[in-house]
C-alpha cells in the first residue's frame, strides 16, 4: 500500500493529528496529509464541511509547490470558493502550475480563461492556443485540450484576441466537437455554422446530425457561460 492509499484509510481524526505533528516549516511541508484532509473538508466527509478551511489547506500544499494544491488554491479563486474572488491570484497559481511539465496544460488553460476575466484578450488567445496545439495524449489532457479548443474557436468566431474567422472557428469547433471526450457546446456551434456557411459550405444534413447530438444534452448553461467569460452581447 502506497502512501496516499495509507492516507485514504486514516480516519478524519488521524489525519487531522498527523497535521498537527508536521507543521510546515522553512523549506518543508507534509504536504500529501493536507490535500487528503482538504479534500475532506471540502466534500464534507467524515468531518463538517468547511470549503474556507479546505482552502487554507489546498493553499497551504500549494505554497509548498504540491500540483493538486496549486490546482485547487487557482480554482478556489477563480470560481470564488473557500475564498473572495481574485483573478489575478488565480493567474498566479496556474501559472505556478503550468511549470509542471505534466500539468502545463491545465495551467495554461486557467491562465487563458483569468485573462478572458481580466478583459486580457490577447494573452488569452496566446494561452489557449498553446493549450489546443499540445499534442500530448492522455484522459485528463484531453478533457482540457477539448475546452480550450472550444474557447479558441469563439475566439475566432467572435473575433476576440484576432481577426475573426470563421474557418479557423468551424476547424476549432470540429476537433473541440469529436474523440473520447467531445465538448458539448462545440457541437452546437458546428449546427449554426452548417446551417448558416460560416467557415464551411452550407450542409443542413450535417447540421441536423450535430443538432441531433448536442440536444440530447442540456449545455444552453454552458454557452451561456461561455458568452458572459467572452464578453459577448446574446442577441
Amino acid at each position: 500500500m502506497n502512501e496516499q492509499e495509507q492516507l485514504k484509510q486514516m480516519t478524519t481524526a488521524q489525519l487531522k493529528k498527523k497535521i498537527a505533528s508536521t507543521p510546515c516549516a522553512v523549506g518543508k511541508c507534509y504536504t500529501d496529509v493536507r490535500i487528503e484532509y482538504a479534500f475532506r473538508l471540502w466534500n464534507g466527509i467524515g468531518i463538517q464541511k468547511d470549503r474556507r478551511e479546505a482552502f487554507l489547506y489546498f493553499k497551504e500544499a500549494a505554497d509548498f509547490c504540491h500540483e493538486v494544491g496549486l490546482k485547487w488554491t487557482a480554482e478556489c479563486y477563480y470560481n470564488g470558493e473557500g475564498i473572495s474572488q481574485d483573478f489575478e491570484k488565480s493567474f498566479k497559481y496556474f501559472e505556478r502550475l503550468s511549470r509542471k511539465h505534466a500539468w502545463q496544460q491545465i495551467g495554461n488553460l486557467g491562465m487563458g480563461k483569468c485573462c478572458l476575466q481580466m478583459k486580457q484578450p490577447q494573452k488569452a488567445f496566446d494561452y489557449l492556443y498553446a493549450t489546443s496545439h499540445d499534442h500530448r495524449i492522455s484522459t485528463l489532457v484531453e478533457k482540457v485540450q477539448k475546452e480550450a479548443q472550444f474557447l479558441l474557436g469563439m475566439l475566432y468566431y467572435e473575433g476576440i484576441g484576432c481577426e475573426q474567422d470563421f474557418a479557423k472557428a468551424f476547424d476549432c469547433f470540429e476537433k473541440a466537437a469529436c474523440g473520447n471526450t467531445p465538448f458539448l457546446s462545440a457541437q452546437y456551434y458546428l449546427v449554426i455554422c452548417y446551417q448558416e456557411g460560416k467557415g464551411t459550405a452550407v450542409d443542413l444534413e450535417m447540421s441536423r446530425f450535430w443538432a441531433l447530438k448536442c440536444f440530447e444534452k442540456n449545455n444552453g448553461k454552458i454557452i451561456e457561460e461561455t458568452k458572459k467569460l467572452l464578453g459577448v452581447v446574446t442577441k
